[in-house]
């Protein structure tokens, strides 16, 4: 018995371990901006993370109603879920992760410095919330991150103003 749980040791721990070092919350919002810049790649990137596109029957799908398009991925070891919306003003985007992972704040740094944040992570008795945007992204992005204790939820937000929104000077009012 004891050879049979040291060869699955040495077969199944290293393929676990590599897993847990190739997968980072980075990748999970890269994912999420893949999705919004229309990237060919969604389904490779999706499988990459171990998520399966549960939107619809056929690969690339999603699901629209009235004015909101809504795509989402599922796993054993999180979800992915994007919400687009087109108003009078422009296009709202969230992108929502949850994984059952629990982060730390040492984690935040490494996202925040992989993706180039600006922003600030706050500790709140036992809340740790990241409140960010990302650099050099336009429109801009804001990355909101949520660590429990038992999981981690980011919340990516973008709005894209219209063209005539965009090119509209605002009005000087009269006091």
């Amino acid at each position: 018995m004891r050879y049979l749980l040291a060869v699955l040791a040495i077969v199944l721990l290293p393929s676990v371990a590599v897993a847990q070092e190739r997968i980072t919350m980075a990748d999970y919002v890269a994912l999420c901006l893949a999705l919004w810049d229309g990237a060919p790649d969604i389904s490779a990137r999706a499988s990459e993370l171990g998520l399966v596109d549960s939107t619809g029957g056929t690969s690339g799908a999603s699901i629209t109603i009235e004015k909101s398009t809504m795509r989402l991925f599922k796993s054993a070891s999180g979800n992915v879920s994007s919400i687009s919306t087109v108003m009078e003003e422009g296009k709202q985007s969230w992108c929502d992760i949850n994984v059952p992972v629990a982060l730390d704040r040492a984690d935040l740094d490494v996202l925040a410095k992989a993706l180039d944040l600006d922003g600030q992570v706050v500790t709140l008795g036992q809340s740790t919330i990241g409140s960010w945007r990302i650099r050099k992204r336009r429109p801009p992005v804001l990355v909101r991150t949520i660590l429990g204790r038992a999981n981690t939820i980011v919340v990516l937000v973008r709005f894209e103003p219209s063209g005539a929104t965009a090119a509209a000077k605002p009005q000087k009012t009269s006091h």
